[in-house]
């Protein structure tokens, strides 16, 4: 439907000003008014305001904010008795209110080409008021004459060769402080004035100011508008100079970006100008027995730019003529001018003292001096300022780089300025000293922030590594060992974060054995001697009592590799219903294996035994942590703890503070210390700075090392993304499930979220983007990734490619199984549920005998323990919201051991919720520098995202 619109502006008696109206007409042929622009009317026209554009709909917010009773509500409500208007302080604000509105709803009218009227009023016919748009813009020129009674003066306006006398046309001032105004019909622009200036000439050619007011009227109205306007006079002269006296040097500080730089002061006898004012003229009036004195001072452009070329020789920068810093960061401002003093004032500048404010600055030279002490728990941090002849604790400075405070007071009342680099340099120490009247206290876990104090850790004796064990590390395996000896010697827990598959297990039994071979371990006077046939033990080695916490499928690769790569290790499973037989014996072995469960159970009876080691294998299992698990662990005591991951972060950075309380207890402070400084900055603002911090105190624990970086002799690994077109009428399903959703989840409370509503409503759009059969097992309708997946598995088959093929769905594999059968190809698959001795056969079958080619797996179930580098071919039938799990599965076949080139596969269909699950795998990654450098999952991202989930 065709619509027009109609912007009326008539004169409000009561509020004394003019006020606008909108209407609304189907043609611009219409001569008159239809109906005014309200929402329902709106709607008639087939308009809804929130499907307007931005524009449109600041113009209709703007036209309801200054309805008549829209402003008698806002402003007599600030009055407690009598009409608003009466009060003159609100009668301004009142004013002011209106004319930024109208000023922002005239340009943007303009720019709609909205058709204006004026005083329109109940008529109905609205050709005969209408207001054109003009680009004309008026000067004012005013001539001034004086009298023995007093003085004249007349207004003009002019445009090019025009003159206009305002009494003599039709005028009506839209606005007082802005400079709109109607004049013949033409919404034209004042030049340099706003309209106020208008009213005392719209009803008489000539303003009379009698003698005795006469200084008053000068000294408010004329000394404002005639250095803004072109003026003549009668009776009196304007005196004008422009000769430039002196130039000043003078320094100030630019608050927003705490920088100080400097700026020149021009004189011109009594008047000066800033090179940072764009103001060109200086009025100043003065009465001597009854004579005007009028000075007009206007800048010397010329004058000017030769004394900033002559400042621009010395070596300082300038982007705009109007302020000035210092090309060397190295040097202050401050010391810079202070050295070029003599060489200025050659030139005839003047360099004024460095104030901020009142306070001079002091700019003697600066030195730090620091010592550090290391205690038990913590370090105590001696640094010693000195300013000139002050000698000041760093700890006074501490509370003005917290809170990013430039100015300290020194004793004799001058101020020194703080310098920026210490506010980058000691910003995140500052944030973790503990100041003791003038001491400094760090916690020994923050290690890391006394980097930028020229504080170097004391390295302690080199330990070669176990001539015992039986393997050859390889260089970053070593590596990896002296780092964990190093932690443990200097009293801290370990997060070891190798890639899967870099062998994690043998660089902590090495490191064990090293501990051992070195006898840093205090003898328990208590402890038995054990021997048996299959163990090697040292009858004089103190036995390690390590307690290793690990996942029931992973429970027999440990204790296979401890004998395989440590026999003279007196080692033990701690698990099964026998278990308690052997409790009391635990405390003589070096190695204890046990499962998270079982640890559960006992963990009362564990914490009997004072182990010297717990070692957390797949501590993601803790990311928890209100989790019974992780506080299990954080009761047992022990000297060294160490978690063990590939994946330490799976669903946010929560995830860390758990695993790094645990090794080093209060090292990111309380969770909720951590959420508030360390979590919400990260995830919610993406502070990188709080980031970059974060991992430099976490850096000295946490080791990680890809497949990438280290394993040269790695396979190549290539990832495709195949895109699957739904069948016809799978896509039909798919946008009607897609409705429901939406209307379902569109109608939730957001602040009270149904959780489960939605992972419900998700599900099934992802179950209906790859089988109809994950919804109803009866479906005859065709999947076209089905189709796409299975030629492709029976291509792979039968060029006799061992291909492993992925799913987050139980369900989604059982119908690729059905499908292997009835083409007789041979497959296995492992689920959660498949026992411990089953997965072991699983795994055997697969890398040694030729067939089955196809390897079923669920995402979970593959997370770990699993060795399959007999795979060539990797297929991921849908996509997980988390893509290291997804990455986990992989390093199943591409690891040590692999010595084909892998190729990934993920298939994802078109135009469904799986493209947007990879749209936001790819937004969760965290920016930068991540803790861990790796990618985070995006499960908390799901609830935040349901409208892109569900387009």
């Amino acid at each position: 439907m065709d619509y027009f619109f109609i912007l009326d502006f008539s004169y409000h008696q009561e509020l004394k000003a003019y006020l606008p109206s909108l209407y609304i007409n189907h043609s611009e042929e219409f001569r008159y008014i239809e109906k005014k622009a309200t929402p329902e009317v709106l709607q008639h026209f087939g308009l809804e305001l929130k499907q307007t554009s931005k524009e449109s709909s600041r113009i209709f917010e703007i036209v309801t904010l200054l309805q008549p009773e829209k402003l008698l509500e806002r402003f007599n409500k600030k009055v407690k008795k009598g009409f608003f208007l009466e009060d003159k302080s609100l009668a301004a604000f009142y004013f002011q209110y209106l004319d930024d509105r109208i000023y922002e709803l005239l340009i943007l009218a303009k720019a709609q080409h909205i058709q204006l009227t004026l005083n329109l009023y109940q008529e109905k016919d609205f050709t005969s008021k209408k207001i054109s748009y003009s680009e004309k813009t008026f000067d004012v020129s005013l001539y001034f004459n004086k009298k023995e009674d007093g003085l004249s003066y007349k207004l003009y306006l002019q445009y090019e060769n025009e003159t206009i006398v305002p009494c003599e046309v039709e005028i009506h001032l839209l606005t007082n402080t802005t400079s709109w105004f109607v004049l013949n019909a033409e919404l034209v622009l004042l030049k340099n004035i706003n309209t106020n200036k208008l009213k005392p000439f719209l009803h008489k050619t000539t303003v009379e100011v009698p003698q005795r007011i006469l200084a008053s009227y000068f000294n408010t109205f004329i000394k404002d508008i005639v250095q803004k306007v072109a003026i003549q006079t009668d009776g009196f002269e304007v005196k004008h100079q422009n000769t430039l006296t002196s130039c000043t040097i003078k320094t100030a500080i630019d608050i927003f970006k705490d920088q100080p730089y400097l700026y020149l002061e021009f004189g011109y006898r009594d008047k000066v100008f800033s090179s940072e004012e764009k103001k060109q003229k200086q009025v100043s009036i003065d009465f001597e027995n009854n004579e005007i004195l009028v000075t007009l001072t206007t800048r010397n452009t010329t004058e000017e730019a030769k004394k900033i070329a002559q400042l621009e020789e010395f070596n300082l920068i300038s982007s705009n003529k109007e302020r000035w810093l210092s090309k060397t960061a190295t040097t202050s401002l401050y010391h810079y001018l202070e050295n070029h003093k003599i060489a200025l004032e050659n030139l005839q500048f003047k360099v004024a003292d460095f104030y901020i404010g009142q306070k001079k600055i002091n700019i003697a030279t600066t030195t730090i001096h620091t010592e550090i002490a290391e205690q038990k728990d913590w370090f105590d941090v001696r640094m010693i300022v000195t300013i000139g002849t002050f000698t000041i604790p760093f700890a006074q400075f501490v509370p003005y780089i917290k809170n990013k405070r430039k100015i300290f007071e020194l004793p004799d009342a001058t101020v020194f300025i703080i310098p920026n680099e210490w506010f980058s340099k000691y910003n995140s120490l500052v944030n973790h000293l503990s100041i003791q009247e003038n001491a400094t206290l760090l916690p020994k876990t923050k290690i890391a922030l006394l980097e930028n104090v020229d504080y170097i850790v004391q390295k302690q004796k080199h330990l070669p590594l176990a001539s015992t064990i039986k393997a050859t590390l390889r260089p970053y395996q070593e590596k990896g060992v002296n780092w964990l000896i190093e932690l443990y010697q200097n009293g801290y827990g370990a997060c070891l974060a190798d890639d899967m598959g870099l062998g994690k297990t043998i660089q902590v039994l090495s490191y064990l054995a090293t501990i051992q071979e070195n006898n840093l371990l205090e003898a328990d006077k208590n402890e038995e001697i054990i021997t048996d046939l299959f163990t090697t033990t040292e009858p004089n080695k103190t036995k390690l009592k390590a307690l290793i916490v690990a996942p029931k499928s992973l429970l027999f690769n440990w204790y296979q590799e401890s004998k395989k790569f440590t026999p003279f290790f007196h080692c033990i499973t701690y698990f099964g219903t026998s278990r308690k037989t052997i409790l009391n014996r635990l405390k003589n072995y070096d190695l204890v294996f046990t499962t998270y469960g079982t640890l559960n159970k006992d963990v009362k009876e564990l914490c009997k035994i004072n182990f010297n080691f717990i070692i957390v294998d797949e501590s993601q299992n803790i990311k928890n942590k209100d989790s019974i698990t992780y506080k299990n662990l954080e009761s047992i005591t022990a000297q060294q703890k160490i978690v063990l991951s590939g994946t330490p972060i799976e669903n946010s950075l929560s995830d860390v503070w758990s695993q790094m309380q645990l090794i080093n207890k209060d090292i990111l402070g309380n969770y909720s210390y951590f959420k508030k400084n360390y979590l919400d900055p990260i995830e919610k603002k993406q502070d990188e700075n709080t980031l970059i911090e974060l991992k430099k105190i976490l850096s000295p624990f946490i080791l990680r090392r890809t497949k990438e970086e280290v394993l040269s002799e790695l396979p190549e690994k290539s990832e495709q993304i195949i895109y699957c077109e739904m069948s016809t009428d799978q896509a039909k399903e798919y946008e009607k499930e897609k409705s429901k959703a939406r209307n379902s989840l569109l109608s939730i409370d957001k602040n009270k979220p149904d959780h489960i509503q939605i992972l419900k409503s998700l599900l099934r759009l992802r179950q209906w983007s790859n089988h109809p059969k994950l919804i109803d097992e009866n479906s005859t309708i065709v999947s076209g990734k089905f189709e796409a997946i299975t030629t492709k598995i029976k291509n792979l088959v039968t060029n006799q490619k061992k291909v492993l093929i992925f799913s987050s769905f139980v369900k989604h594999i059982a119908i690729y199984e059905n499908w292997c059968l009835e083409n007789k190809i041979k497959f296995q698959t492992l689920t959660g549920k498949t026992q411990k001795e089953a997965r072991e056969q699983l795994v055997y079958t697969f890398q040694n005998k030729e067939e089955p080619y196809v390897f079923f797996i669920s995402l979970k179930a593959g997370e770990t323990g699993l060795n399959l580098t007999q795979a060539s071919y990797v297929l991921f039938l849908d996509p997980w919201w988390n893509p290291y799990k997804e990455n986990q599965a992989l390093s199943r076949a591409h690891r040590m051991g692999q010595k084909e080139k892998v190729t990934v596969l993920r298939y994802i269909t078109k135009d469904t919720i799986e493209e947007k699950i990879i749209t936001l795998q790819e937004k969760k990654k965290i920016v930068g520098n991540s803790i861990f450098d790796i990618d985070v999952e995006i499960t908390n991202e799901i609830f935040n995202n349901i409208e892109i989930l569900i387009q």
